[in-house]
């Protein structure tokens, strides 16, 4: 082999590499939205894989339900007056609560009555809940 072809053939593969991992990562884009933007237009949100969710949790039970040994919580997420209601089962922050600013991660779809509904990719990362302003400085 000349020095020349091993040359091409290194820029190739690594060419080739570097493509793959582009497409590749292409793939695994996760959007991120607030409540509003996705209720105002939600047909392209229902589309995606996953998504994050931005918004403000209301209505968190005090008392999960447990279903098929997983503990299920039902809330809400609403944003400048609109509303998506949130199902998640497993663990949640110990910063989640009424009101708390919230992120989830998860698959929106149509409930039967019509509703947008967001349904956590489970675990942990499903949710992701703002820590209090109490950890805040002082201003």
């Amino acid at each position: 082999m000349t020095g020349t072809l091993k040359i091409v053939l290194t820029i190739l593969v690594a060419m080739g590499g570097v493509g793959f991992l582009a497409v590749q990562s292409v793939g695994d884009v996760e959007y991120y939205a607030h409540v509003d933007e996705v209720t105002k237009n939600p047909d392209p949100w229902l589309k995606r894989k996953t998504i994050q969710v931005h918004g403000f949790a209301r209505a968190v039970p005090l008392k999960p339900e447990i279903v098929d040994q997983q503990v299920r919580r039902h809330f809400e997420l609403q944003s400048n007056g609109q509303v998506i209601a949130v199902v998640h089962e497993g663990v949640i922050p110990d910063t989640f609560k009424e009101e708390a600013e919230t992120v989830v991660k998860g698959t929106l779809s149509r409930a039967p009555d019509g509703h947008l509904l967001l349904t956590t990719v489970g675990g942990e990362q499903g949710i992701m809940a703002k820590c209090p302003s109490k950890y805040e400085g002082k201003k």
